[in-house]
């Protein structure tokens, strides 16, 4: 026939919902040109529809793009083992009449690791009765992340030497993620040291932590400190005779004492071993510890010596050299006192 239809005024559709494009049909339309009564010879019939399987009255609906003003509140932050980063709504626009829908954004960068330049997207889920109708797109900007500072501290028994290994902790505050360290060391080795700190460290990789993600803090007593405890006792490890002054003799944990605190509680000579107690050096004449002679102990000394030590054991006691000695301890060594030279005074008891 003649009769046609070009364009249409509007058409009414079945559902308005994108959810149901599957089903969707149009009931009516208005047309607005062509030569075909539409409202006298025409009609859409039920038969006609999606619903009953018919392809020649289908509709589908394309979701509707919404806008919103997204603001990153920052786009720096400090490490804290998650990607995301505050970001804040507002003006959300496009929604139909008094359709039910709402945004909710998240911000993330593209990982959680430090660096600049980095690329952070925003987000957003909509919600409300009638949010599947509607998209939203992410939104776009760079930002860095800079490293977390770690937590520092050692603690360990003295041994003579600054080495802090396997004695420092390194918190990083955040669950999940340890790092291990290499290079430890104190700037000082001894108990009786005021105000020691780590002064040398480096940071490595652990148990789900990555050293380049953190920061050392400014190595000194109030960030990175360190303490260093009594050692109970030490046993003369050096040879038949030698100087007490020699580190090397006592394995490295020297008998001394700074600030008047002893490193050392007591001092062993073993059976066999001649130890001269060269009193003119500084860190020998600080040691005031308890003494367990078995051996002897030769007082060896220019300037005139006190010894308060308490000295015990089985051992035999000599005095050389031309100062004069004072032994002032509550001593109770049971072998020979022997003065080589000259002048040995005895005011313990």
């Amino acid at each position: 026939n003649s009769e046609t239809l070009t364009s249409l005024t509007s058409a009414t559709l079945n559902s308005k919902d994108v959810a149901n494009n599957s089903t969707n049909y149009v009931t009516a339309i208005v047309k607005n040109a062509g030569t075909a009564d539409i409202a006298t010879n025409y009609q859409i019939t039920a038969a006609r529809n999606a619903t009953l399987g018919n392809t020649q009255n289908t509709v589908t609906l394309s979701v509707k793009e919404l806008t919103v003003s997204t603001n990153f509140t920052s786009t720096t932050k400090e490490y804290d083992g998650t990607t995301s980063i505050n970001i804040t709504t507002s003006n959300l626009s496009g929604v139909i009449g008094t359709e039910s829908v709402t945004a909710t954004g998240s911000g993330n960068f593209d990982n959680k690791n430090v660096g600049t330049g980095k690329t952070i997207t925003a987000t957003y889920t909509l919600s409300g009765t009638d949010a599947a109708n509607y998209s939203i797109s992410s939104a776009t900007t760079t930002g860095s992340i800079t490293a977390k500072t770690v937590t520092l501290s050692a603690s360990k028994t003295y041994d003579g030497t600054t080495s802090l290994t396997n004695y420092v902790t390194v918190t990083t505050g955040i669950d999940g993620e340890a790092l291990t360290y290499t290079g430890a060391t104190s700037n000082d080795a001894h108990v009786g040291t005021s105000n020691k700190y780590i002064n040398a460290i480096t940071l490595a990789n652990g148990t789900g932590g990555v050293a380049t993600n953190y920061a050392l803090p400014t190595l000194d007593a109030v960030n990175a400190p360190v303490t260093i405890n009594q050692l109970s006792s030490v046993t003369w490890s050096g040879g038949a005779t030698g100087n007490w002054s020699s580190a090397n003799n006592w394995g490295n944990a020297l008998p001394t004492a700074v600030n008047g605190i002893n490193d050392v509680a007591t001092a062993v000579i073993p059976s066999g071993k001649t130890v001269t107690f060269d009193s003119d050096t500084s860190t020998t004449n600080a040691y005031t510890g308890n003494i367990i002679n078995n051996g002897t102990l030769d007082f060896s000394g220019t300037s005139n010596f006190t010894s308060t030590n308490l000295i015990s054991g089985t051992g035999a006691i000599t005095k050389s050299n031309t100062n004069t000695l004072t032994l002032s301890g509550a001593n109770t060594y049971s072998g020979n006192t022997t003065i080589n030279t000259g002048t040995l005074k005895i005011s313990g008891t």
